[in-house]
């Protein structure tokens, strides 16, 4: 469907290692073009398909067809390794994760916690236990916690503004890492996903926050600096009835005391 505005609404939903998406929600009418990502279904089975046409492409014979060890497993000790592609450095993942709601990283940094405590293959299953491990260990209130993925994306996730505030509370105050956390939160009015809120107000740039939303719900969690003193904020609204925008103005009007 189109709709009578600029808005981008579109949602590409699928599974993984299924090679058949589904489009849902509104595009922008009366564009002559229009773009919209969506996931890989099988990143492994991808990058395989891109060395088999560049080997072929190089007048290399190659006469299997392109798979991954999910289709066809192979022993740890055969192979040949042609090459290591390193990562980022863990900060400046954490950093894109939080200043552009990058998902893929979000899910990769989630299979990669799984290796704290778990032989291969990590997974998310075993990524979640030990993130609901850690947050036990520290006393938080974990009833308002339900978490199935890394990137938040499932309808099915739940956290309570009760959790945030408790999160943020022993980030600031009981962390060794909470210098760090803080300054990798984006700056509002500034910087990522909250360059346009709070901008041009008393408070662009005092307040670090992630932002967070999908269709009816929106959300800020992070701190301000207000009259001297650091404030943990953390705002969820569901809205049905009214716009985006307006909420973000109501909350705006709210951190400034309007």
């Amino acid at each position: 469907m189109a709709a009578d505005n600029n808005k981008d609404s579109a949602y590409l939903y699928g599974q993984p290692w299924i090679w058949t998406r589904s489009l849902y929600g509104t595009m922008p009418a009366n564009r002559a073009d229009f773009s919209i990502k969506g996931d890989l279904p099988d990143p492994p089975l991808q990058a395989a398909v891109y060395l088999y046409e560049a080997l072929k492409k190089a007048g290399i014979s190659v006469q299997e067809p392109a798979v991954t060890v999910r289709s066809y497993p192979l022993p740890r000790s055969s192979g040949v390794r042609l090459g290591v592609v390193c990562s980022p450095p863990l900060r400046r993942l954490v950093e894109i994760i939080l200043h552009h709601s990058d998902n893929h990283y979000a899910e990769c940094l989630l299979r990669h916690l799984a290796a704290v405590r778990f032989a291969p293959p990590l997974t998310a299953r075993n990524g979640l236990a030990v993130i609901q491990q850690h947050w036990q260990s520290t006393g938080l209130d974990m009833s308002g916690l339900i978490m199935v993925d890394g990137s938040g994306l499932s309808p099915v996730n739940r956290l309570s503004a009760r959790f945030l505030g408790q999160l943020l509370m022993h980030m600031a105050t009981r962390s060794e890492q909470s210098k760090v956390f803080e300054a990798l939160l984006p700056r509002a009015g500034l910087e990522g996903t909250v360059s346009n809120f709070l901008a041009n107000t008393p408070l662009a740039g005092k307040a670090r926050l992630k932002s967070g939303s999908n269709q009816y719900t929106t959300a800020y969690a992070g701190y301000c600096l207000r009259n001297g003193s650091k404030q943990v904020v953390v705002l969820v609204v569901n809205h049905g009835l009214i716009s985006r925008q307006q909420v973000r103005n109501d909350l705006t009007d709210f951190l400034l005391g309007r």
